[in-house]
């Protein structure tokens, strides 16, 4: 009865709230920029959700997708299924592949969704660090990016590993700016020493749980696509930021009062707090050089949680050796095999439409700088780290570039406050942390408080804005408008001349995807690093397509002819029905009971 009256309770006061009175006094009361970040959203979401059951000419598409069919009909993964992904990727897409019919419009759709996530965590990560307007320009530039639009459609590692990586830099900051609320209640003194006691966890959890759950994160980000990576600088720097231990910790004592302080309104509190720091010892014995020990207890949460993600990950896979082979060992093998570091500036020169917004949280990072305020430094070296990975790293492909724009997006958005330094006077949870930054800043002799005129920032993001819609835009009209005819022929005459269940092997997946035929297990992915690296020979493709299960070969993309002595092999034991070519053909291991389409 108690538990009736509860509900009924609940369902008057519902009521009540759904009063049209109520309802407009309530849609009044939201911000305008909060109207502004919906509509933005809705617009990223139908602009992704556009014609996305259209084929286009990817080959990784075709790979994935073909991955999924075979996961789908139950061969493991790794064991039968190759894959040069970590194991999160394509297990994350499967339940969308399963729930949608199982086509390719099914497998873009999760992409969508998690790529929605990331959208969702950046505007969270700009609300946290520079409120509402922050957080509608970080959406805003995001959902628009090229890039990340791009990969937000594609069936690829990209976009959900952005967003686990995103959401789990969002918790950091999270984190972070609770940490100072509960550090009273779980029984911290003031320079942040835990005392073990028999009732430590139950003290510790209010503070310890937000970290592991940003480890865990993490490690899903970590297990989705390996180059993730960077995002470690920001979530360390948000774990184990404590503004006591700066201060005490990283730079001598006495020489800020020597110096120009800056013209803010947090000049007299960073006096006396300089005042304060004069007495303390340069490096205190009960605490580490750095000042970590202290904070071991989140360092052991976060860490222990992403390593324990990533370890039962790992290991639930039927073949960790075989995984273990073709996630690292693949790409070891394949440095300097496929393409050298030289070609990387072709790679990044292609993307020129991503340099406005890298050269703009670069200024954010600069002016960060020179105004003692470290988030938009924090977050400038995070894409600098970035663009440091992905240049070093061998093959470049233009989608792994999607991950540069997130960090200086994020800088950007921050970039109307940085005039304002009475903005971060009133959050309580970060004064400690910022001050300390902004003290460090001001020790660095010769450096002045400079602030970028407002209307200037918002010219440098309504550019921005302009530039990634209509490059995302004609992205998009390109697509739709030149269709890959030689492909959707190729998929076309194999639909007609096989069978639904019939196995074929083929250099270009996306073919065998379109025309709905399954791909052999092994034989999933055949690209130029796979065989460049010898992952993939010829006596491995001719043990597959010797199955009698295998009743057509499709040699289309050209990376079959890397294969020394297998199209020999082909045209002794397949016969070629269809020549598109440049040594392009459809064979069948025996002759078609009906002729190829015409027209």
């Amino acid at each position: 009865m108690m538990l009736f009256d509860k509900a009924a309770g609940y369902a008057q006061a519902a009521r009540a709230q759904l009063q049209p009175d109520r309802l407009r006094a309530s849609m009044r009361a939201v911000h305008t920029d909060t109207w502004a970040s919906l509509a933005v959203f809705v617009v990223a979401t139908l602009l992704r959700l556009n014609h996305l059951a259209l084929p286009q000419d990817n080959y990784d598409e075709g790979v994935y997708t073909a991955s999924l069919q075979a996961l789908a009909a139950g061969h493991p993964l790794y064991a039968q299924v190759y894959c040069g992904q970590p194991p999160l990727f394509l297990l994350s897409l499967l339940p969308w592949y399963r729930l949608f019919g199982g086509t390719l419009f099914a497998a873009r759709l999760g992409v969508v969704a998690y790529s929605l996530v990331g959208l969702a965590a950046a505007w969270w990560l700009g609300r946290l660090l520079g409120g509402r307007r922050s957080a509608l320009i970080a959406l805003a530039l995001l959902a628009f990016d090229p890039l990340y639009l791009a990969q937000s459609r594609a069936v690829d590692a990209e976009a959900p590993a952005l967003a686990a990586m995103l959401l789990a830099v969002a918790l950091a900051v999270w984190s972070w700016q609770t940490r100072a609320r509960h550090a009273g209640k779980a029984g911290l003194d003031d320079a942040g020493n835990v005392g073990v006691s028999m009732a430590w966890l139950r003290t510790q959890w209010p503070i310890l749980w937000r970290p592991a759950l940003v480890g865990a994160v993490f490690a899903i980000a970590f297990m989705i696509k390996l180059f993730v990576v960077p995002a470690l600088i920001p979530i360390a720097a948000f774990l184990l930021v404590d503004g006591q231990h700066l201060k005490t910790h990283l730079w001598p004592a006495g020489r800020a009062g020597r110096l120009n302080r800056p013209d803010t309104s947090l000049r007299r509190q960073a006096s006396r707090r300089n005042a304060q720091r004069r007495g303390f010892p340069r490096w205190p014995v009960s605490a580490s050089p750095l000042g970590l020990w202290p904070r071991w207890p989140v360092i052991a949460a976060s860490a222990g949680s992403f390593l324990l993600v990533v370890l039962v990950v790992f290991f639930a896979q039927a073949d960790p050796a075989a995984e273990w082979a073709q996630v690292i060992g693949l790409h070891a093998r394949a440095t300097g095999a496929v393409g050298s570091r030289l070609d990387n500036f072709g790679t990044f020169a292609g993307a020129w439409w991503e340099a406005p917004v890298v050269l703009a949280g670069i200024y954010a990072g600069y002016l960060g700088w020179r105004q003692r305020r470290w988030l938009p430094v924090v977050l400038a070296a995070w894409g600098g780290a970035s663009i440091l990975v992905l240049a070093v790293q061998t093959p470049l492909f233009t989608h792994h570039l999607a991950l540069i724009p997130p960090p200086f997006i994020l800088a950007t958005a921050l970039l109307p406050n940085m005039g304002r330094a009475s903005r971060t006077a009133r959050r309580p949870a970060r004064k400690n942390a910022e001050m300390a930054f902004r003290d460090l800043r001001v020790n660095l002799r010769g450096l002045r408080e400079s602030s970028p005129p407002i209307p200037l920032t918002y010219i440098i993001i309504t550019a921005l804005l302009l530039i990634a819609a209509i490059t995302g835009i004609q992205q998009q009209i390109a697509v739709q408008q030149q269709p890959p005819v030689g492909m959707l022929q190729a998929a076309n005459d194999l639909q007609v001349l096989t069978q639904p269940g019939d196995l074929v092997v083929t250099d270009d997946q996306m073919i065998a995807v379109v025309a709905g035929r399954p791909v052999p297990a092994p034989l999933v992915d055949t690209s130029l690093v796979r065989i460049a690296s010898g992952a993939l020979t010829t006596q491995q493709v001719i043990a597959v397509a010797a199955d009698p299960r295998v009743t057509a070969i499709v040699w289309y993309s050209g990376r079959f002819d890397r294969l020394p002595g297998l199209r020999a092999w082909v045209t002794t034991h397949f016969i070629r029905v269809i020549d598109y070519g440049n040594g392009r053909g459809l064979y069948l291991r025996t002759p078609p009971s009906v002729g190829p389409p015409t027209g």
